[in-house]
């Protein structure tokens, strides 16, 4: 016997949609549609919490930020946008908290990293400022450190960590944390935890550079 059962319920857009995201603590669904707009549904009482308003052409996916507290867009306007998932729209006009200029129209994907510092887009790679995610602290987090590559460089919390050789730069397949794993050639892959020691000397040496 068969249960087909796992339907719960339909969110009605009422517009094509392109892409949808649910929340890490399942709460929240975003649906990006073919009207321009993101749309918050609470995923246990299937409601419309808010309608995001600010795109100008198709809006191809959003993504949430681990905490759930931001959810990002990616239209074919071209541009990013961020949002607070607080807003309600009994109460607040949406508004996006963070306005990207345009990046390329052919913009079709986007992401948050691990630590949900940089949004991934199929088109680069964006960091994001401080004030918008509560994970991000002033200063480089050595305890719980946050490793992202951005072209050249091994980078933690936007401070430009290590130099990536050239010949390796298209070999670094994951980073998460303090673990980086990339290709090592043939069928073989190696990995690489830098320590809190290391990074703690990396970025004393960043700070005491003339050039930072």
């Amino acid at each position: 016997m068969q249960d087909w059962s796992v339907h719960l319920q339909t969110l009605k857009d009422g517009n094509r949609v392109k892409a949808v995201a649910f929340s890490h603590d399942g709460g929240l669904v975003a649906s990006a549609s073919h009207d321009e707009t993101v749309r918050l549904w609470d995923a246990a009482t299937d409601t419309l919490r808010s309608t995001l308003m600010d795109h100008t052409d198709w809006v191809m996916d959003v993504a949430f930020s681990h905490d759930g507290g931001l959810v990002a867009s990616a239209s074919r306007d071209g541009t990013v946008r961020v949002w607070d998932t607080a807003v309600e729209a009994a109460t607040d006009t949406p508004r996006p908290e963070l306005y990207m200029p345009p990046i390329d129209p052919n913009l079709r994907s986007i992401a948050f990293s691990s630590c949900d510092i940089h949004l991934k887009t199929d088109r680069g790679v964006i960091l994001l400022p401080h004030s918008l995610s509560a994970t991000i602290s002033s200063t480089a987090n050595v305890s719980n450190p946050c490793l992202f590559a951005r072209g050249p460089w091994i980078q933690l919390d936007g401070h430009d960590l290590i130099a990536i050789p050239p010949d390796y730069q298209d070999q670094i397949l994951f980073v998460s944390g303090a673990l980086i794993v990339f290709h090592n050639g043939g069928a073989t892959n190696a990995s690489l935890t830098l320590s809190r020691r290391v990074i703690t000397s990396l970025l004393g040496s960043i700070v005491a550079s003339p050039s930072s």
